[in-house]
């Protein structure tokens, strides 16, 4: 007999609207909380209502070979680790591909992690095998070789964007979707309404009444970022805010440099009441600046992130941010490999995208500027 969510939430103790959050990836939820969530959910194989009627139906045969989720990633990270309530961010340094969703990197790459468990548990319905293989070239003989295999489900390409992506995905034969990595007639990928999540950003802020916005966007070679800061341009100027060309910030959207700019950019006196951040790190680096400088947030600066990474609830002011439907993101991402695997990849027209509908999460980081 299948488990209920209140069989659930008497077995586990924990309540079912608890339970609901890290289910539906909402809310604010302890690491803890939500490690022993999962298990009990595991423990006793209890599927949400909404997909149950999707698992009764027979899933296609699946092809003999597995889904790839090609991890890639070529630049340094922070480690990030907690010691008491405080969050420890240690120095730049190259992490291998292998180490990346080790134990140790969980809570610099908790963005990454959502996106597979998404992917794992949607290849699960379709009775499909994954297999998680960390590429440091993406454009090596023997590599694709191996992956272009006609056995092979397809790969789906998730990490930090570079230029051979292009190359790659003109070399892979086989069905590929990209994972928040959108090319310009590239494959197919999956990725967030990034103009909707920075109105809803914008529009939040207003509402608190705040009238000079700035924006620390992050790095202009990425997608992601740059749609990010179209979609603050153009809500600052629908609602007649004033966003002036120096209070944005385009560098690293590594904490250690957001924070020694903004250690500067905050000591002005001209400075806007409140900043959106192109994704929490960012808004950690501002948040560590601020505290530096004796700044309060949000009594003298308000801020705005985007994802909402599992360190966004836990800061030492929880970040109000956009939530990105991150394990959502994964599932359509297997989805979509599927259908290219049933109709052939060449029946997926380049540049195809679909925008997954983010949501503003308010928390402590917001509130009426000083002089509201």
């Amino acid at each position: 007999m299948s488990k209920t969510l209140a069989d659930i939430a008497r077995m586990s103790g924990y309540s079912t609207a608890t339970i609901s959050r890290v289910i539906n990836n909402q809310g604010q939820v302890s690491l803890e909380t939500r490690d022993a969530i999962l298990r009990a959910l595991k423990a006793h194989a209890f599927v949400p209502r909404k997909y149950k009627r999707a698992q009764a139906e027979p899933p296609a045969q699946p092809a003999a070979g597995p889904i790839e989720v090609l991890l890639y990633t070529q630049t340094p990270s922070e480690r990030v680790s907690r010691e008491g309530d405080a969050i420890v961010f240690e120095s730049l340094k190259p992490v291998a591909p292998s180490e990346f969703f080790s134990h140790a990197n969980r809570l610099s790459n908790s963005f990454y992690l959502r996106i597979l468990d998404g992917i794992v548990e949607e290849a699960l319905r379709w009775k499909q095998r994954t297999v998680v293989t960390p590429v440091s070239d993406l454009l090596d003989a023997a590599f694709l070789a191996d992956l272009n295999q006609p056995g092979n489900a397809g790969a789906i390409l998730l990490g930090t964007y570079d230029d051979s992506m292009a190359a790659f995905a003109a070399r892979c034969a086989r069905p590929l979707v990209f994972a928040d990595l959108v090319l310009e007639d590239g494959p197919f990928a999956v990725t967030f309404d990034n103009a909707l999540g920075m109105a809803q950003a914008v529009g939040h802020l207003y509402a608190l009444g705040h009238r000079r916005m700035g924006m620390a966007a992050g790095p202009m070679h990425m997608t992601g970022f740059r749609e990010r800061l179209a979609g603050f341009r153009a809500e600052t100027a629908a609602h007649g805010c004033v966003a002036r060309p120096e209070w944005i910030y385009t560098g690293s959207n590594h904490v250690e440099h957001v924070a020694a700019w903004a250690a500067e950019f905050l000591r002005g006196a001209d400075r806007p009441t409140a900043l959106c951040c192109g994704n929490d790190f960012i808004a950690l680096g501002v948040l560590r600046a601020a505290a530096r400088l004796g700044l309060r947030v949000p009594r003298d600066l308000s801020l705005v992130g985007y994802d909402d990474s599992e360190l966004a609830a836990i800061a030492d002011t929880p970040l109000t941010t956009v939530q990105a439907p991150t394990v959502e993101l994964g599932r359509c991402c297997v989805r979509q490999l599927m259908l290219q695997g049933k109709v052939g990849r060449a029946h997926t027209p380049s540049g195809s995208t679909l925008r997954l509908k983010p949501m503003l999460v308010a928390r402590a980081s917001t509130a009426a500027p000083p002089d509201a």
